[in-house]
């Protein structure tokens, strides 16, 4: 594991759920999209563009509309860096070991240690990493593995 997603889920497991002036920070159902952009590709099994293999595509891809990416949900940032195959990337924690992805961005605006509220801008969409095409490529994670996205929104 790259030292810095081990340090990003380091930081998650010691995350408590809560931030003092933060309050609780859950990730429910029934989400805004972090983009104004269509869905381009779900999660699953898909042949991978740049590498040529099939593999586990771990969350889903909004095409590039309004490049401006926001928090699904108010959560703490655990991660804001770069990561080789992610590029420009943020996590945010959320309670009951619920985390949310952020990848490919042209850059991030806000810093680990932040609390951020749902809707609050986090960074603009890109195409950093292993991307063919500006667009974000979003994930929910629970206990560190990743879940399908789409029954959230």
């Amino acid at each position: 594991m790259p030292p810095l997603l081990l340090a990003a889920t380091s930081a998650l497991l010691s995350f408590p759920g809560t931030v003092p002036g933060c309050g609780p920070v859950p990730l429910t159902r029934h989400l805004t999209p972090p983009v104004e952009g269509a869905v381009i590709k779900g999660y699953g099994l898909v042949a991978h563009p740049l590498l040529k293999k099939v593999k586990l595509h771990t969350g889903i891809d909004y095409t590039r509309g309004d490049s401006r990416v926001h928090a699904v949900a108010s959560g703490f940032v655990v991660f804001a860096g770069t990561l080789p195959d992610d590029g420009v990337t943020v996590i945010i924690a959320h309670t009951n070991g619920m985390e949310t992805l952020y990848a490919h961005l042209a850059r991030a605006e806000v810093g680990p240690g932040l609390c951020v509220d749902a809707g609050k801008e986090i960074g603009l969409e890109g195409n950093t990493g292993l991307s063919t095409e500006p667009h974000l490529h979003f994930e929910i994670r629970r206990e560190g593995s990743p879940v399908d996205p789409l029954p959230y929104f």
